[in-house]
């Protein structure tokens, strides 16, 4: 919706209201909403998908009926104009993210609120010296895929003094998919983030699952995470391969936690339609992805039910290596 590319010295700024209408473009999952909500829903659309977490609804009926073929990405086609004519049936299916900045340098997020966006909000690419300070960045509760800001490949970043309530993860680093991006060789690093709050997120900081390039040199100090289903979140899967390394967070506040208060997990992929997760095998060392040197310290989660998930790739204990946990409180699987 707002996109800018190979553009400097470009910005974001003042204290109005960017709303990107989302709830005409996202499907929505029955058990993220209250029973009237639902029911409101099945008002404006009667298209609903059943699944193993329950009904999916969904605003408009082509949407639907890419959702019940799984004919969701286009396959390998010698150009783009023939990805664009297999994609373009399921055109609604594909939300847009509401600021796309891509290979840009010199970008400024200021004051500004964003809310009500397709998919994720703000999502950076292939971008140097990006600033986000005094943001506020909304999505309802039960917004699918309606990240805050993912920070993808991306070089000198600095988020500060920012607000995210977002339904899904609130700051979150990636860097490519798979093999094809890691031909690219562009990780995501020289990351600070602090005095940031995140409330209603599955996740309050998170890294992936998509880090094929490599995530590294990452400071997250002096923020907040409330009512997230998760602390914060580190997750890849087999396949992905790259390296998330020298990543310190300090002075992390967290409160009403609903499942872990961190976890590092090897095993997410994610079937957006079935909600099934899928092993992908793989004998290429390269598709393992690996989590290393990674400090928290005085990293404390005030809920007493809340636990700690740490867990290697099965078969490959490697996969996590050099975790250090200092004057933390992070509770312990009952």
């Amino acid at each position: 919706m707002i996109c800018a590319e190979n553009a400097e010295n470009i910005a974001i700024t003042g204290h109005g209201i960017i709303n990107g209408n989302g709830h005409l473009w996202r499907p929505v999952k029955e058990f993220k909403m209250t029973a009237r909500q639902w029911k409101e829903l099945l008002g404006k659309s009667p298209y609903v998908l059943e699944s193993k977490e329950g009904g999916i609804w969904f605003p408009a009926r082509n949407m639907f009926d890419t959702a019940i073929t799984g004919e969701i990405y286009p396959g390998d086609y010698d150009t783009f104009e023939e990805a664009l004519a297999a994609a373009s049936p399921h055109y609604d299916f594909y939300r847009p993210v509401m600021v796309s900045l891509r290979h840009c340098r010199n970008v400024l997020i200021e004051d500004v609120t964003l809310q009500d966006s397709p998919a994720w909000n703000v999502h950076p690419y292939f971008c140097e010296h990006l600033t986000v300070r005094g943001v506020r960045i909304i999505n309802p509760a039960y917004a699918q895929n309606g990240d805050g800001i993912d920070v993808e490949s991306c070089r000198y970043v600095h988020i500060h003094h920012s607000e995210f309530q977002t339904g899904d993860d609130g700051i979150c680093l990636k860097s490519g998919k798979d093999r094809e991006a890691r031909k690219l060789l562009k990780p995501c690093e020289d990351v600070y983030i602090h005095d940031c709050k995140v409330g209603m997120s599955h996740g309050g900081f998170v890294i992936g699952s998509e880090m094929s390039r490599g995530v590294r040199n990452v400071l997250v100090k002096d923020c907040t995470f409330i009512d997230s289903d998760v602390g914060i979140r580190f997750k890849s899967a087999m396949g992905r391969g790259g390296v998330v390394e020298d990543i310190y967070l300090e002075n992390i506040l967290m409160i009403g936690i609903k499942k872990e208060s961190l976890t590092m997990t090897m095993n997410y992929v994610l079937n957006t339609v079935s909600g099934d997760h899928p092993v992908v095998q793989s004998t290429d060392p390269e598709d393992i992805p690996t989590f290393r040197n990674i400090e928290l310290k005085n990293c404390i989660c005030r809920d007493e039910d809340a636990y700690y998930v740490i867990q290697p790739m099965s078969g490959y204990p490697e996969t996590i290596q050099g975790i250090r946990i200092i004057d933390c409180q992070l509770g312990v699987r009952k």
